[in-house]
This record gives C-alpha cells, structure tokens and sequence, in this order.
C-alpha cells in the first residue's frame, strides 16, 4: 500500500507568508520571487529569491537587481525557517551586486485580468505538482505529466527573466524533475 500523499499549504499562502515574515524585514522596495520547491532531509522547503526592484522613472520600466536574500519556509506548514544574505556568486552568476540585471512587468501589467488568470492557473500547477515532487515520483501519471508541461509554459511567460538562472540555481532538483516529467 503506498504511503499517504503528502501535505502542503497552498502556494498562495505559502507567498503570503514569505511576504509576511520575510518581507517584514526587507527595505520596502523588494521584490519577491514566485517559489522555488527545494527538497530537504527534513522535507520540503519552498524558496524566495528577495531582490531590490524600482521603476526608473525616465523609461516606465521595473527593474531588478540581483537576489540579496533568500527566505526559505517549511512547505507543509508555511513556517519560516531561514533568511539568508546572497550574492550573484553563490547562485554562479557574475551580475554587479549595484546595477539592475533587467526589466520585469510592472505593477500595472501584473494587475491585468489576463496575467492575474494566469498566475492563478501557475499557483494551481503547483499546487498540483509539489507533492509528487516531493514524494520523488519519476514517472507520473498522463495529468501530472500535462500539468508539468503547462506549468513550464507559464514559468516561461510569468516569471522574471533576469532572475531565471537564479532560480534554476537555487532549485536544480525541481527542475530537472519539471524536464524528466516530459520524457
């Protein structure tokens, strides 16, 4: 008899509580990332990349700078569990720590109804796919398989494209498994 599937908070509570605890203490003008699952001895953790963000006024634009935090919660209860200081070098990168790394939507653009859907079907993908990631399940189900393809495409469209190899640094292991699941 397989074993009970795991629990996790939703993703979108588990935002809100990066937001809450992590965030209470980040300068007002940070940017949190979507999360990053990260599997652990003691269980699942889920990561955010915090990172500077401003608008620059001259051009309109939102811009990143390189991760300076990465808050990490426990999945199943959305506990806080570590907040620690980064540099591009622990994620292998080579970005200035003072200079923007590049655009990313504004506020405006991620309030309209068509990215808000999106982001609801992204969170409902993880949702759907944290607790087979976290089992270890290499071969899965046709609809894990057909949420993880969706999922890709809505990482690809949602997230912030400067932050992409930090996130991939960070989480390895969620996306190589993200690649298996489409063999």
């Amino acid at each position: 008899m397989p074993p009970p599937p795991l629990k996790f908070l939703n993703v979108a509570q588990l935002i809100v509580s990066a937001r809450v605890t992590a965030g209470a203490v980040m300068p007002k003008a940070s940017h949190q990332s979507f999360p990053i699952p990260v599997r652990n001895p003691a269980g699942l953790r889920v990561a955010f990349l915090f990172c500077k963000g401003t608008m620059v006024l001259a051009s309109k634009d939102f811009q990143l700078w390189p991760p300076s935090y990465v808050a990490y919660l426990i999945a199943e209860t959305g506990k806080f569990q570590e907040l620690k200081a980064v540099t591009p070098k622990d994620f292998g990168q080579k970005h200035a720590e003072d200079k923007p790394i590049g655009p990313y939507l504004t506020t405006a653009q991620r309030s309209t109804p068509e990215f808000m859907t999106k982001q609801a079907l992204f969170y409902q993908a993880y949702d759907a796919l944290l607790p087979s990631f976290a089992a270890g399940i290499n071969k899965a189900a046709p609809d894990i398989k057909k949420t993880a393809n969706e999922f890709k495409q809505l990482f690809a469209e949602l997230t912030e494209q400067a932050l992409k190899p930090y996130y991939v640094a960070l989480g390895p292991d969620f996306f190589d498994w993200l690649t298996l699941m489409n063999i």
